[in-house]
C-alpha cells in the first residue's frame, strides 16, 4: 500500500515543505565535507548532547533541530516527501506556507515521530488514495481510500521496522 493523494481539497503546492527539505539534502550531498562529516556535524550525537560536548560545530542542543533535515538517501527523502505531498498542503493551504515551520521547531525535537500526533489531530476524517500492489487486478481495483490513520500508522510501523532493522543508526 503506497499512497498518493488526500481526498481533502487544496489549492497550493507545499513548496515550503518539500523545496527546503529538497534544498537542504542537495546542499548535504553536495557538499564538500561529504555526507558523512555533515551527519557528524549536524546530527545528533547522544554522548555530546548530554555532556554538553564540543566535538561539532554549533551547539549540541541545536543539533536536535538541525538533524531532523538530514536525510542519507534519496529513498528517505522521497518517502518524506510524499507524505509532505500528501498532508503539507493541507496545512499550507489551511494555515499559510510557513506554518509548517512554526511546528517543526517546537515539536520535531521531542522524537522522529512528533509529526504524527498533528497529522492524525489535524486530518482524523480524512481519506487517503492508495496504491495496491496485492490486489484484484483484473477487476481493476487499483487503488483504494483508506482512513489517514491508517496511512499514518502504517507509516509509524515501517519507520520502527527501519530504525530496528539499521539498529538505531
Amino acid at each position: 500500500m503506497i499512497p498518493f493523494k488526500d481526498e481533502n481539497p487544496t489549492t497550493v503546492f507545499p513548496f515550503v515543505a518539500i523545496g527546503l527539505n529538497v534544498l537542504l539534502y542537495l546542499g548535504e550531498l553536495f557538499s564538500s565535507h561529504g555526507e558523512g562529516r555533515i551527519a557528524h556535524f549536524y546530527g545528533v550525537i547522544p554522548y555530546d548532547l548530554i555532556t554538553h560536548g564540543t566535538n561539532q560545530p554549533i551547539p549540541p542542543r541545536a543539533t536536535v533541530f538541525s538533524s531532523m533535515f538530514l536525510y542519507g538517501i534519496l529513498l528517505y527523502l522521497g518517502g518524506n516527501m510524499l507524505y509532505f505531498w500528501i498532508f503539507g498542503n493541507n496545512i499550507e493551504d489551511g494555515k499559510g506556507h510557513f506554518r509548517l515551520l512554526d511546528f517543526c521547531p517546537i515539536e520535531g525535537h521531542r522524537c522522529p515521530y512528533a509529526c504524527l500526533p498533528l497529522l492524525i489531530g489535524l486530518f482524523f476524517r480524512a481519506r487517503v488514495r492508495t496504491v495496491l500492489f496485492f490486489s484484484s487486478f483484473s477487476r481493476g481495483e487499483h487503488t483504494l481510500a483508506v482512513a489517514s490513520l491508517i496511512v499514518i500508522g502504517f507509516s509509524a510501523i515501517i519507520q520502527c521496522i527501519n530504525t530496528i532493522v539499521t539498529k538505531g543508526c
